[in-house]
């Protein structure tokens, strides 16, 4: 077989694995962080919220908590290609994990023969890629549409590795300027790809030591070489450090949390014990947890004589000692340990994360288990001697019956984790059926039952979260939600309140938003929520017909999060319902502003026109609607009853809430 032939061969095998793999996943629904960042998320709806992206409303609208433009923009493109459906941005994200998967390939299939020439490296470098992309690991990445920035950034990375290498073998400067604007979305996707320059250093070295060794190669390392990833690093540097970030405020780390058990000391201690967690799970992965991160929180380690603590900085000093003793020995293994480390080395928690351990931070960073797993069952011999021949058919034959069933596992592992990510109920359920289960997981459990109508379950499952945590101000929130669906105004008024008093105005920075940086997502962050809670208590004030104090709460969480296009919705309800046509339609037509897609919207719009007896806006409006949403019924019923009316009769009645559609309702 011909290289060519080879190659494609291997692209067209790891994009079917891929394909086969994540087939049940294409129709997964939104849960986890998506809603934030992409469900209820109106800024994603129309192109024209691309002139934010150079200014601090960018991170309002994004629900990003840094400047990631690579990502948000990918959200963009899925969500007016899909009109907010979830199977295009699960081919989106499916599309990126195989991506990442060939160029791991190429990568690997160039980088080989430096790390050990007696190898033929087409075999490593093609199981390494299909493990991979089959790991049961990867999942929660590329899954969750919300993690989206891990693929991502790899997928930058790689082309970055794979333009240096081109490169360094034909020394032309355009292959070196893509590398270095690779770097630069990367960066821009996610800060995690922060050490890829030490991976391209570290490549450039195992080259130049192969090189010195068999008195071929590319050119001596210089320094130079490294100038305009440096600069790209720079210029990165300045957008996140000085143009789109909040003074003071660094790093993915959140007001409020700090290192696992107090100090950078009992840090590096957890750390120890999410490293040798992360290489169990690589090896083994049945234990997988999206909320795994909070036993580290509650039980972070302290001293170094802790058992649990001492055995993991032992084996890691260990696995360092000698990895630095084989350093050039056995290059192929020293290379697999230092890609690990390096990739995991912002996980490490010296800077305060929000989450101290998640699985999708391995994403990258498995990349090197593959290729050390994927030669030891190629070449069971690789790490015992370095002066051996190339495999032969006979040593190579009787891997397979180890290597296609541990790949064929992890791939059935993936398929079947698949199925936890496919639906919030199922997702949360399983989280809370193993300990410690956090507040987060119940309120979340709790809104799963909520879209399916399961009030007392709901219920039950918010006052878990709240015993859990009772200054949890978001389950107070949305179990007033609960209790105002079932037209219980006196608690959800009574939960609603408690929400407002636990996220208080007074803690909202209420000048971020014409601030000259702002990326404190954070802020943002308190900023949505306390919006997200007077919107509430007005939708309360709203289906208690007390129209001004629900304006009065509308306005405030205008005030609050001006892109909250439910609040805009609301405000218009209630000046409908007192008349107020005008200032109705004034607001509707803000609403849109954010999402000009929502049917319901122009519905009610239409409403408000007939209304006012202004049959033409109305019918327009309907007609909106109704190219918006085709098979809209409430659309043609309010078409059918204008055209019943068009003699003057004046319509008088406007839903309580507008019409269906999962976004803009009160």
């Amino acid at each position: 077989m011909t290289e060519s032939r080879r190659n494609i061969f291997a692209v067209i095998l790891i994009a079917a694995l891929g394909c086969i793999v994540y087939a049940n996943s294409l129709n997964n629904g939104f849960l986890y962080d998506d809603e934030q960042v992409v469900e209820s998320n109106d800024f994603l709806s129309s192109w024209s919220n691309i002139r934010y992206f150079d200014t601090p409303r960018y991170f309002s609208g994004s629900g990003e908590e840094t400047y990631r433009p690579g990502v948000t923009l990918s959200y963009f493109f899925d969500s007016i290609r899909g009109h907010g459906k979830t199977a295009a941005f699960h081919q989106t994200s499916l599309a990126l994990h195989i991506a990442c998967g060939i160029l791991l390939y190429f990568f690997l299939l160039d980088l080989i023969p430096f790390l050990d020439r007696k190898r033929d490296p087409a075999l490593i470098a093609l199981f390494a890629a299909l493990l991979f992309v089959a790991h049961p690991a990867q999942t929660e990445a590329v899954d969750s549409i919300g993690f989206r920035e891990e693929l991502i950034y790899t997928a930058f990375s790689l082309l970055a590795l794979l333009s240096f290498a081109a490169y360094r073998h034909r020394t032309q400067r355009r292959f070196l300027i893509l590398s270095a604007l690779s770097y630069l979305l990367a960066l821009l996707s996610k800060e995690s790809a922060l050490p890829l320059i030490a991976i391209i250093v570290l490549t450039d070295l195992y080259r130049r030591k192969d090189a010195a060794a068999n008195r071929s190669g590319p050119e001596k390392f210089k320094l130079s070489h490294y100038a305009w990833h440096l600069t790209a690093l720079l210029i990165y540097v300045y957008i996140r450090f000085v143009w789109m970030v909040k003074p003071g405020v660094l790093g993915s780390a959140m007001p409020g949390t700090g290192h696992p058990g107090g100090s950078l000391y009992t840090a590096l201690l957890t750390s120890s014990r999410i490293f040798m967690n992360y290489l169990s799970l690589l090896a083994l992965p049945i234990k997988l947890s999206a909320e795994g991160y909070y036993r580290y929180i509650i039980d972070p380690s302290r001293s170094i004589l802790e058992p649990r603590t001492a055995a993991s900085v032992a084996a890691l000093a260990a696995l360092a000692a000698f990895t630095l003793r084989n350093l050039w020995k056995h290059r192929l293994f020293s290379f697999c340990v230092l890609w690990f480390f390096i990739w995991l080395a912002p996980a490490a928690n010296i800077m305060p994360l929000n989450q101290p351990y998640a699985e999708r931070y391995l994403y990258a960073a498995t990349a090197g288990f593959c290729l050390f797993l994927a030669a030891m069952l190629v070449h069971p011999h690789y790490f015992t001697t370095r002066e051996t021949t190339p495999a032969g058919p006979s040593r190579t034959k009787p891997l397979f019956i180890v290597l296609v069933p541990v790949l064929i596992g992890y791939s059935i592992l993936t398929f079947n984790r698949n199925k936890i990510w496919s639906d919030r109920l199922v997702f949360w359920r399983e989280i809370t059926m193993h300990p410690p289960a956090t507040a987060r997981a119940y309120a979340n459990l709790g809104f799963a039952h909520f879209k399916r109508g399961m009030f007392p379950e709901a219920i039950a499952a918010y006052q878990q979260a709240i015993k859990i945590n009772p200054y949890d101000d978001d389950a107070h929130k949305k179990l007033s939600e609960v209790y105002l669906d079932m037209n219980d105004y006196d608690s959800a008024q009574r939960y609603a309140e408690t929400a407002l008093r636990l996220r208080p105005d007074k803690a909202i920075d209420h000048k971020l938003l014409d601030a000259a940086a702002g990326s404190a997502q954070t802020s943002v962050r308190l900023y949505s929520e306390g919006a997200m809670n007077h919107n509430q208590l007005g939708r309360v004030f709203l289906r208690r017909q007390e129209y001004a104090r629900a304006r009065e709460q509308f306005q405030a969480a205008i005030r609050l999060d001006p892109f909250l296009s439910q609040a805009y919705n609301n405000l218009a309800i209630g000046y409908f319902k007192e008349g107020r046509y005008d200032n109705a339609i004034e607001q509707y037509r803000r609403a849109l502003e954010f999402n000009p897609r929502l049917g319901s919207i122009h519905i009610n719009i239409g409403l408000a026109y007939a209304a006012k007896n202004d049959w033409p806006h109305a019918e327009e409006s309907f007609t909106q609607a109704l190219a918006i949403e085709p098979d809209s019924a409430a659309a043609h019923h309010e078409l059918d009853r204008l055209h019943e009316q068009m003699g003057g009769k004046r319509l008088n009645s406007i839903p309580d809430t507008p019409a269906p559609g999962k976004k803009g309702t009160p």
